[in-house]
Order: structure tokens, then sequence, then C-alpha cells
């Protein structure tokens, strides 16, 4: 009865209006983009084309994942990422690019609420999870080249009849440039980077197709996920930030680790002593005074710290945000996009900026892979 009622999207305004109604369920929401799926490609095709290049369905879309916190978050995801998904493997190429070009939010998303909620976003998981499976399902074999040999014949020329030019030597062997990739079960640690990098260098492939705006947040995400919680990187020229931060929340502050127990005990157990800790800090440690007035068990630098991090805490500053886990297979993977971004007039300024942040983070975490590939980037471009 339900499907009688509701009107089939047939562009992007009638679709945005349907996805993101209040009370939308699941079920209903999966019958219409069967129907949907049912009337044709041609129908698709032309759905598809007119999302794709609707940057406002982009924004909303966006904001969803990023910012809403109401009670009906968790029942929207269900129903944005079941679209997603079911559109991914809907055939038509366009329909693909659509879904592709959502892939770094998607991806922001998922990490972003990971590092704040400790549990993966179920939903985004999903998605992210099916889309890597079916692209693993549809593509089973190696994606090869072969090295150019003086032992073959040029393959701009045929071999002439007498056998001049023919093959002298041993045929060179395939280089296997893309394993077959091996659906998994679930996301975990060690699969993570697997699946977040290989879908960041799909949408690395599809950048040529996408509209520029696309190419654009490609470059603002990049540069806010190498940024996100880390104080030292902050410095440096500003992407339009994705969570709508003031920049003067990325002060760089010289606090101990809060995540360390052991920290956390220690510096409770000084602050029960009412002492000058800067004194102490600064005074001879075999001097009697200096004795007397320091706590036992503590370490001269955790006083040091703890005298430096009181210092800091007398200017107010707001909680900067939580430190997103980047792993080397998805900066990787986001330099290899800002590759073609740079070349690009609207968009290589945006990426100028997220290859220098991705670099400056490579340096900061001791990563020679990312450096050394975001060095000969810069290196082209200079």
């Amino acid at each position: 009865m339900t499907e009688a009622k509701t009107e089939l999207p047939t562009n992007a305004q009638q679709l945005q209006k349907f996805l993101f109604g209040d009370g939308l369920e699941l079920k209903t929401a999966e019958s219409v983009i069967s129907q949907i799926k049912k009337r044709g490609t041609d129908d698709i095709q032309r759905l598809s084309s007119s999302v794709l290049s609707d940057d406002h369905f982009a924004q909303n879309l966006r904001d969803h994942f990023l910012h809403d916190e109401s009670a009906k978050r968790d029942q929207k995801d269900a129903v944005f990422c079941m679209w997603l998904y079911e559109w991914y493997r809907a055939g038509p190429a366009i329909a693909q690019q659509l879904v592709v070009r959502f892939f770094p939010d998607l991806i922001f998303s998922y990490l972003s609420r990971l590092a704040r909620e400790r549990v993966p976003p179920p939903a985004l998981e999903a998605v992210l999870l099916g889309i890597f499976n079916l692209d693993a399902t549809l593509n089973p074999n190696p994606v090869t080249f072969s090295p150019p040999s003086i032992s073959e014949p040029s393959i701009y020329h045929g071999v002439p009849s007498d056998g001049r030019n023919a093959p002298t030597g041993k045929k060179s062997e395939p280089i296997i440039a893309e394993a077959p990739k091996k659906g998994i079960r679930d996301i975990t640690s060690q699969t993570r980077p697997m699946v977040l990098g290989y879908l960041l260098l799909k949408f690395a492939n599809y950048l040529l197709l996408l509209p520029p705006t696309a190419r654009v947040r490609f470059c603002q995400v990049a540069a806010e996920l190498a940024r996100t919680g880390y104080g030292p990187l902050q410095s440096g020229p500003k992407s339009p930030s994705l969570e709508g931060n003031d920049d003067s929340e990325s002060e760089v502050h010289n606090d101990t680790a809060p995540s360390d127990p052991g920290v956390n005990a220690a510096l409770r157990m000084v602050l029960s002593v009412p002492r000058d800790l800067a004194a102490i800090a600064n005074a001879d440690p075999n001097s009697a005074a200096a004795a007397a007035a320091a706590p036992t068990h503590t370490h001269p630098s955790l006083l040091r710290q703890h005298s430096n991090h009181r210092r800091n805490r007398s200017s107010p500053r707001k909680h900067s945000a939580l430190r997103i886990p980047l792993p080397p297979e998805v900066m990787q993977a986001l330099i290899a996009g800002l590759g073609f971004c740079l070349d690009d007039p609207q968009s290589g300024a945006e990426a100028m900026v997220a290859v220098n942040a991705l670099r400056d983070r490579a340096q900061y975490e001791l990563l020679p892979e990312v450096t050394l590939a975001a060095d000969a980037l810069l290196a082209a471009f200079d």
C-alpha cells in the first residue's frame, strides 16, 4: 500500500526530497529504489546524471554524515547507504560515477566517527565493505602490463614475412600492477587500510569523469584528514573546514598524553601535593630543598611537563578535535588522487595545500614511503 502512494523520483530534487524526508523507513526506500531499477537503464542514467551535477544534493548528504546528531541518524544512515550500494550495482557506468563521487566524504565520516565514538558506524562500514566485496567479485583477475623489450617486435609495426624484427629473445613476463582482490567478511584494524586505500584509488581513477566541485571537495577532505587533531600541522594554509571549527582551536599546546593511564595517575598524584611545580622542576635535583619539596616516585621530566601543562591551561581554549588514524596505505592513495588535482586549475591550489599537509603528517609520524611520494609530487609541480 505504501508503494502505491510513493511517487518514484525522476530527478535530483525529487530524489533528495524522498531520501531526506522525515520518517522514511528502510523497507519503503528499498522498495522504491527497486522499482526505479526495474524501469530500465535509461531512467537510471537520467536520474544519475541529474544527481551527479547537483552540488546541493552532495552538500546535504555530506552534512548529514558529518553533522547529524539526531535520534534518527542511524535510520537515515541505513537508508542512504542502502541507496548508495544498490545504485552502485545498478549497472550503468554513470551510476557508479555518482556513488564514487561520495567516497571521500564517506571515508572521512567513517574515520572521524570511529575516532570520536570508538565504535565504527555500522551503516557506513557496511556500504564500504559491500562495494569492496562487489568489486572483488566482478574483477577477479589481476591488473597487469607488459614492459617494453628489444626482444619483441614493435607494437606499432607488423613483423615482415621474411622474419626480420622477429622476437630474438625470451618473451618478457607481464608485471602485476594490482593483485586480485579477495572478499573479506568484515573490516578490522588489519583490513581497514586495504579497503579504504582501494576505494580512494578507485576514486582517483574516476577523477576525470567527476565534476570540478568533486575534485575540490576531495582536496579539502585530504587536507582535513591529515590535520584533524594534529596541532603542529595546523599552522599552514587552511582549507575550508569540514567540521566548522574555528582556526583558533588549533594552537600548539604542550599537553601530556591524556590517553595514557599511567600519566593520568601520575598527574593526579602530583596535583594532590601543594607544591610550587615550577620551582621543583627548575631546582637542582641534588639539593636538599628539592628533595624535601618533590613528591616521591615522580620523575622530574613529568614535573616539567605538568608545569608546562599548567601554564598552557591558564589561557582559555576549546578542546581540539580527536586525531583521525590515517594508515600509510590511505595516505598514499590520497596522494595518488591529488597528483591529478594539482594539474587542474580549479583544484590546484587546494591540492597543493593537501599534499603539504600529508607530507607534514608523514614527517611527523616518520612514514618514509609517504614522505617520498609527497616530495616527488611537489618537486614535479615546483
